[in-house]
């Protein structure tokens, strides 16, 4: 945890606050993340920022976030360290966020993550108080692909039939 609610490393739970997040002593020990942070992002609305390391050959199994609150953040992933075994999903797109690259997702939608890498991939994550305007969250000018549908999709040939069925029969065994 780099910024949140306290300012205290124990605090990893998301939660609505007024205000600005607060540096904890992890970001000030990170001089050259806080530089980025700084130079590319306004910080005025900026809640929570996190490292999040995926393992290698791990998965983050689907979710949604925010469940817990009345209004989710809007998240943006800065991928630090990923390669080309990396994916994301977000409900039924799978794609590569990739080094250099800055990524806005919908939490608060089913996604999930996996590494069949052999090293851990890393992203820093900031939360911003919601918005539906990405340009009010950045210092420079946003390129015009920006919500370019179809970016880094991962191709995925339909499920077999066969193989759907047999999914859908162990219904009968899990609940």
């Amino acid at each position: 945890m780099l910024v949140n609610h306290s300012g205290q490393l124990d605090e990893i739970s998301l939660s609505t606050f007024s205000g600005r997040g607060t540096k904890t002593d992890n970001l000030k020990q990170l001089p050259y993340i806080g530089q980025l942070i700084e130079d590319n992002f306004h910080t005025g609305t900026l809640k929570f920022v996190r490292l999040l390391q995926l393992m290698p050959n791990s998965v983050i199994i689907p979710h949604c976030d925010y469940l817990e609150l009345e209004e989710g953040f809007t998240r943006i992933h800065v991928p630090l360290h990923t390669d080309e075994n990396c994916f994301s999903a977000e409900n039924n797109s799978v794609y590569q966020m990739k080094f250099g690259e800055v990524w806005m997702i919908d939490a608060s939608q089913v996604h999930s993550a996996a590494s069949f890498s052999q090293t851990a991939r890393t992203h820093m994550v900031l939360d911003f108080k919601h918005t539906q305007e990405l340009g009010q969250l950045f210092k420079h000018a946003l390129p015009d692909n920006v919500g370019a549908s179809g970016v880094n999709l991962v191709d995925r040939p339909p499920v077999p039939k066969k193989m759907l069925d047999s999914v859908k029969a162990l219904s009968a065994l899990l609940t």
